[in-house]
């Protein structure tokens, strides 16, 4: 039995005479044909705060015109972002070169001396940042941060730098079933965020090991896989004051259970309120029905995308749920069929399985001429056997999920470079969510030497993640906007 509620207007308008409807594609940036228009692009969307498109095009901009005065201009602009997201190394090499080619007469050649400087010092590096202070010309650089500085290094005011035996980070498996493979991609994940760092990685699996730990060395902890290895760990990480960051645990709302605990993987209820957001303000659903298979995570996704989207202004108006292991989805497509002859199918579907089951279903929808109604789904459907098995039942189908190893996305595009070139195969959404939680912890290093505890070192953290996460909130949940994929011509593309 369908579970109905009515709006006052009974008759919907259809979103397109095919299955799915193309969705609303964020408005694409126009590419610009010279080097002067990619940085006058490029600089408007730094303004606006939009700095990973930024970086997308000043890399563009240094990659195609080369030979052009600005390309050395777009890689200091480019540095000056990962510098403020704490990417002290990759901020590094983009400005070396700039010091090397840029004209010594012109203030682009002594800003970079100065960010130079500004690593060297953050690096705990003074000799090098120095070295580095006294090449600058100060009328060619902005004052105020030429005098900090200054003033920092003549003071000796260094941030205490890290050393191989000073710190080091925990991956905790702890006692669980995961599989070695499992616990292999968290250590490969870590192994890739935290190389020449000079942070030891120790791996762990019980509270024992835990307690012959000397915990002052300990920048944090990674893990662990089982929820159920979780509140022993955290009474042990709260009592020494050592955050702990979960990557793959994604309950609702689990970060709040403790002030130590944070995550990088992809909660469902902000995978779920995404969804909600997207359809509503950009497909311009009004009508949701939602077919969710009857499990544990089938009912929380469908009451997290009920709960949400009704505070987006929408309507859950058809609701059906159907057993874990149904293969033969004709009874629920003759159904919607149902719906649809009465004039109330809704405009969009809302599936929380697993792609081998959407791919069941789509084709029983074409079979009964279901037109007209927009299919999306959870991050279950992200894999390329979806496209390939779904063929065009699935095209147009829209998913949220946190990585994605063919994302046009600056930050991934370097993280597969990075894992390829030590592994040589192609990085694993766990692996991607355990990369961005070492990368999280190299990051809360700079807050530690300001004074702060490692826990509000990591809170107060900023990044840029490779699964979208670029901090964290008071609750210790990721900042981030999960990303959203559609399926046009047979291949999965991200769509913002």
């Amino acid at each position: 039995m369908w579970c109905r509620t009515l709006s006052c207007v009974s008759i919907l308008l259809l979103l397109s005479s095919c299955v799915f409807q193309k969705p609303e594609h964020p408005p694409p940036i126009p590419i610009p044909q010279t080097a002067q228009e990619e940085m006058e692009k490029a600089k408007l969307l730094e303004e606006r705060g939009e700095e990973q498109e930024a970086l997308t095009i000043y890399k563009d901009l240094y990659h195609r015109f080369p030979h052009d005065p600005l390309a050395l201009e777009a890689r200091f602009d480019a540095a000056i972002i990962f510098w403020r997201r704490g990417y002290l190394e990759e901020a590094l090499d983009l400005v070396k070169k700039v010091n090397r080619k840029a004209d010594p007469d012109t203030p682009l050649y002594h800003q970079a001396q100065l960010l130079t400087s500004w690593i060297y010092y953050e690096k705990g590096d003074t000799e090098r940042a120095l070295q580095y202070l006294s090449r600058i010309d100060p009328s060619k650089v902005p004052r105020e941060s030429y005098n900090r500085l200054k003033n920092a290094l003549t003071l000796q005011a260094v941030p205490p730098q890290l050393s191989p035996t000073k710190y080091q980070v925990i991956l905790f498996t702890g006692e669980s079933t995961a599989t070695e493979k499992m616990e292999r991609q968290m250590e490969r994940g870590l192994n890739v965020a935290l190389k020449d760092s000079g942070i030891k990685l120790l791996k762990l699996s019980s509270l024992e090991e835990l307690n012959n730990v000397e915990a002052k060395d300990v920048l944090g902890i990674v893990g662990p896989l089982n929820i159920k290895s979780l509140p022993e760990l955290l009474s042990w990480a709260q009592e020494k004051e050592i955050p702990v960051i979960a990557p793959s645990l994604i309950t609702p709302h689990l970060a709040a259970k403790s002030p130590v605990l944070f995550r990088t993987s992809l909660p469902l209820e902000q995978e779920a309120s995404y969804m909600a957001t997207f359809l509503s303000k950009k497909l311009k659903v009004s009508e949701l029905g939602i077919l969710y298979p009857n499990t544990p995570y089938g009912r929380i996704m469908y009451n997290l995308i009920a709960e949400s989207f009704p505070k987006e202004g929408g309507l859950v108006t058809i609701v059906k749920s159907y057993p874990p292991q149904t293969t033969d989805f004709s009874p629920y497509a003759q159904e919607l069929k149902e719906w649809k002859k009465a004039g109330v199918l809704p405009q969009a579907l809302y599936i929380p399985d697993s792609w081998k089951r959407v791919v069941l279903l789509i084709p029983q929808l074409v079979f009964r001429d279901v037109k007209g109604i927009s299919l999306a789904g959870a991050s279950l459907w992200d894999n390329p056997k979806l496209p390939k098995e779904g063929g065009d039942y699935v095209e147009y189908s829209i998913f949220t999920d946190s990585f994605n190893k063919h994302s046009s996305y600056l930050p991934v595009l370097e993280f597969c470079l990075k894992y390829r070139m030590r592994y040589g195969k192609d990085p694993s959404p766990l692996e991607a969510q355990v990369y961005d939680a070492g990368k999280a912890l190299l990051a809360s290093v700079k807050e530690i030497s300001k004074g702060k505890s490692k826990t509000k070192a990591l809170a107060n953290s900023k990044f840029i993640g490779v699964t979208g996460i670029t901090g964290f909130d008071t609750a210790g949940e990721p900042h981030r906007t999960p990303f959203l994929f559609t399926v046009e011509r047979g291949t999965i593309h991200q769509l913002n």
